[in-house]
């Protein structure tokens, strides 16, 4: 139960821990990034336009954070919701779905 309370905390606030019984955090995890809160209306319209894709239809936008990377990658991840779901999606500067 310790190793599981660790791990999500690593996963939670992004930093990696070491326990006593050599549990690891895998690196991907480690990485540093950096994220921004974005106005809706800021974001670009190539972003906007991957909400109007048929697989999204009935969607919307409720929160939009800019992600850089370790390595200055970035890529938006969008807060979508649709009736009583919510979730997560990453599109990159073009309106490429990530995930």
């Amino acid at each position: 139960m310790k190793n599981r309370i660790t791990f999500l905390l690593a996963l939670t606030f992004g930093t990696c821990f070491l326990t006593e019984t050599a549990f690891a955090v895998p690196s991907h995890i480690c990485q540093s990034q950096e994220r921004v809160a974005v106005e809706l209306d800021d974001l670009p319209e190539k972003v906007k336009n991957t909400m109007n894709a048929k697989s999204y239809t009935g969607w919307t936008i409720t929160e939009a954070f800019l992600i850089t990377n370790e390595d200055n990658s970035q890529y938006y991840e969008l807060v979508v919701r649709k009736t009583d779901e919510q979730t997560r999606i990453k599109v990159d500067k073009d309106g490429n779905v990530l995930n």
